[in-house]
């Protein structure tokens, strides 16, 4: 037992020891303020950015929001996202169904039809859909049929011809071309 008791007290000591040079330690550490200028700075910053905040209030964000809504389509196809393609889509379907009393399945097969060509890229191009700017409408689909009789639209796909590349000629064709 006398033995164990000297060992904990040597652990103690020890202990003791690294507490007292730990403190040392850390009272020899400076701790440095800020510089006025960079709290000066921070407040005036904090501060604009309160300032800003209060400014924008709920009504000027709604009247920003319902002026964006209605200059949202009146750019060129070509420049709308998808979704406002789509819901451009749906208007001219709409409009469609009225001018042609179609029924709801002709209705669902035309908007099948557009949106699987819309899809695919087919009609994506200012080329392949005249769009009025002004109206924010789809005036006509270009490659778009419609079949009286039938009541069906159809699509014209444009057949792109094959480039057909001439082949470089070598000296001996050139040759051989020449004496006949």
């Amino acid at each position: 037992m006398i033995y164990i008791y000297y060992i904990s007290m040597d652990l103690k000591k020890v202990l003791n020891e690294d507490i007292q040079e730990t403190q040392k330690q850390t009272e020899n550490i400076r701790v440095h303020k800020k510089p006025i200028q960079l709290r000066d700075i921070e407040n005036r910053s904090a501060n604009n950015h309160e300032k800003m905040i209060n400014k924008i209030t709920d009504d000027k964000m709604k009247e920003i929001l319902n002026k964006e809504k209605k200059s949202i389509f009146f750019k060129p196809w070509n420049k709308l996202d998808n979704g406002l393609k789509l819901n451009r889509l749906q208007k001219y379907i709409e409009i469609e169904k009225e001018i042609k009393n179609l029924s709801e399945n002709e209705t669902k097969k035309l908007s099948k039809l557009l949106l699987t060509n819309l899809e695919n890229g087919k009609i994506n191009k200012l080329s392949e859909i005249k769009y009025d700017t002004n109206k924010g409408e789809i005036s006509e689909i270009k490659n778009l049929i419609y079949c009286e009789e039938t009541k069906k639209y159809s699509f014209k796909i444009k057949e792109s011809k094959p480039k057909t590349t001439t082949k470089s000629k070598t000296n001996i064709e050139r040759l051989l071309s020449r004496k006949k």
